[in-house]
């Protein structure tokens, strides 16, 4: 898939980036259970790493936005070739 996406060797951490996001993107109703809580979700790579879609982040460290690829082969595509 074509995109903007930070990997992640760790799921826990894909899935805090996404919180840290969410919290960002609705700050008044995090805790609101009508309230979508992730702007995107982690996804498992063909190389067991697991890719979060940042296109549209606002809370990319220098460091994240230097890290980020344009590429990822996820698992599901390949599944999907089977």
């Amino acid at each position: 898939m074509i995109g903007s996406y930070l990997i992640f060797t760790n799921e826990a951490n894909a899935w805090a980036k996404a919180e840290e996001e969410g919290r960002s993107a609705h700050p008044t109703g995090w805790d609101d259970d009508a309230v979508t809580k992730y702007v995107t979700v982690p996804e498992t790579t063909d190389a067991g790493t697991f890719a979060l879609e940042v296109s549209d982040y606002e809370t990319l460290t220098s460091d994240e936005t230097a890290s980020v690829v344009n590429e990822v082969l996820f698992r599901w595509e390949i599944e999907d070739d089977d």
